[in-house]
């Protein structure tokens, strides 16, 4: 059974898989799970009764993650030169063709970004779609903060730019960058992993366990 401490690094890690956005909705049930991970990862000492509990809790968050209905309608997010640049609900994007920034083809199921041939083109259109989102409602925790919308971690160039909040609403794929800190204790020789823990004024899981730096 590994440590504590390696699961704890698991734990880390696997809140930073990636995943199909637009799929995943967090359930009540998961969010219980959630907050008693944080609940025995932070109160309770190491053994292997606590290895079996961090390792259900972990497991149960990954399983989540993994997790797609199987009737789930998904819709191809394309700019307008074809490239696919993500995912979302059905829905989602016929309400999004009520503007006049997409198109929607609902025999191909695809949702495109009508007349924008540049990366700025498209971010100020899309940008003025997803706040229209936020103000009916749809799409919360507005940041203020833009990521950049690729197929490849690998691309020189973004199709456009996103606000950070609309981007798991489209399917877009997010990376990040965590950081984990690990001290010795001089006296015992052990390694321990320094656990931060997230404001709760956060939009997402505030109050709950974090790396001690993060980005992305």
């Amino acid at each position: 059974m590994p440590s504590q401490t390696s699961l704890l690094m698991m734990v880390a890690l696997s809140a930073n898989a990636f995943r199909v956005s637009a799929a995943f909705s967090p359930t009540a049930t998961a969010t219980k799970h959630l907050s008693r991970l944080a609940s025995v990862t932070s109160t309770i000492p190491t053994g292997s009764e606590t290895d079996s509990a961090v390792l259900d809790h972990m497991l149960y968050r990954i399983r989540e993650c993994n997790k797609v209905s199987e009737d789930l309608s998904l819709v191809d997010f394309v700019v307008d030169d074809g490239v696919v640049v993500g995912k979302l609900r059905e829905s989602l994007a016929l309400r999004l063709s009520q503007s006049s920034v997409f198109s929607f083809d609902a025999i191909d199921k695809k949702l495109t970004i009508e007349n924008c041939s540049t990366p700025e083109e498209r971010t100020n259109s899309v940008m003025g779609a997803m706040e229209e989102l936020r103000d009916e409602g749809i799409i919360n925790g507005w940041r203020d903060e833009l990521l950049p919308v690729v197929t490849s971690f690998y691309d020189s160039e973004p199709a456009f730019l996103i606000e950070r909040a609309a981007a798991p609403h489209m399917g877009t794929i997010q990376y990040g960058v965590h950081i984990n800190g690990f001290v010795k204790d001089y006296d015992t020789g052990e390694i321990k992993l320094w656990m931060a823990r997230r404001s709760k004024t956060k939009s997402k899981y505030p109050g709950m366990l974090d790396h001690i730096v993060a980005g992305g």
